[in-house]
């Protein structure tokens, strides 16, 4: 029934073509056209259209939860997360641990997402629900790479939740750490994480086997340890692992080399003991994200990690 509906959009579209003399304005009315047979078959309720520039984006939005950070502008560098899916239902991408975006607000794409946040969203902690016209998305080719199937011509339903990391001198808050604290607490519920115990600086940790060894490990040590890193979607993103638990089996670091996150957590631990770490991204690679070379798993801006590690040996 999608497909029959779809058609016959297309349709009207080349009807439109034939009597309209600028092109322009027939894909703005394929657009709409599309917006509000979408709106209309999945009976969406509140939505608005946007009138910011002379009514001319063809956007449809519907606000969330009205943000109260700071009012950005194009210079401005920007967190958020998002998900969205094709009108046609061919593609959706709704892993909002994957979705991490970071960058400044004019280097944006796709520009629906730039105009959106800059003239609708306006201020950070801003969560709005989008429909995107075609031609502000992926246009008329679409978008084809690895996975991501986009059919050219193709509407976007977007939602878009803008994150707001800076300090707060009034609340004297941490907004970011605030956000990951929600996060880890979602993703301990949800994987039945239990015995944690939370450190003032927002790291969780639990200790799955006690150490035999004696020396504590500080900040001079050197450590030989082998590990797993999550993201919170179960995906390993690194590991350094072997069945064969000896020193001759094991990758060294320094702690100063460490992430905070993982440096603050191995001080719980001695030689021969096993801990989990759940860490908040304000402890782990912040906005920079990371791309492991062996793995070839990316971490999103401002992700929160967990990782499994056990001591191998310690050095002072």
């Amino acid at each position: 029934m999608k497909r029959i509906f779809y058609t016959l959009v297309l349709l009207i579209a080349v009807g439109l073509v034939s009597c309209k003399k600028s092109n322009e304005v027939s894909i703005l009315q394929f657009d709409d056209s599309q917006i509000q047979g979408y709106i209309q078959q999945n009976n969406i309720k509140g939505m608005v259209r946007d009138t910011s520039g002379g009514d001319t984006t063809g956007i449809y939005y519907q606000i969330l939860n009205a943000g109260t950070g700071p009012v950005v502008d194009y210079p401005d560098e920007v967190s958020y997360v998002y998900t969205y899916q094709t009108f046609d239902g061919e593609y959706s991408t709704t892993d909002t641990i994957a979705n991490h975006a970071y960058n400044f607000l004019g280097h944006v794409t796709p520009p629906a997402i730039q105009l959106s946040i800059k003239n609708i969203m306006k201020r950070k902690g801003t969560k709005v629900r989008l429909l995107i016209p075609s031609r502000l998305a992926f246009g008329r080719d679409g978008y084809f790479a690895g996975a991501i199937h986009i059919n050219g011509n193709e509407c976007l339903d977007y939602t878009i939740n803008l994150l707001d990391g800076d300090y707060d001198a009034v609340a004297k808050i941490n907004h970011q750490a605030v956000y990951d604290q929600i996060s880890i607490q979602k993703y301990m519920a949800a994987n039945s994480l239990t015995g944690y115990t939370q450190t003032p600086s927002g790291l969780w940790y639990k200790i799955t086997q006690a150490g035999t060894g004696t020396a504590a490990i500080g900040m001079n040590s050197t450590v030989g340890l082998q590990y797993t890193g999550y993201l919170f979607n179960g995906v390993a993103f690194d590991t350094e692992t072997n069945t064969d638990l000896t020193v001759s089996a094991t990758t060294f670091y320094t702690l100063y080399s460490l992430i905070p996150g993982f440096s603050e957590g191995l001080s719980h631990i001695t030689q021969g003991g096993s801990i989990s770490l759940i860490m908040p991204s304000t402890l782990a690679y912040q906005n920079g994200g990371s791309t492991n070379s062996i793995t070839g798993v990316t971490v999103p801006s401002f992700s929160s990690l967990r990782f499994d590690v056990y001591i191998v040996s310690v050095t002072n």
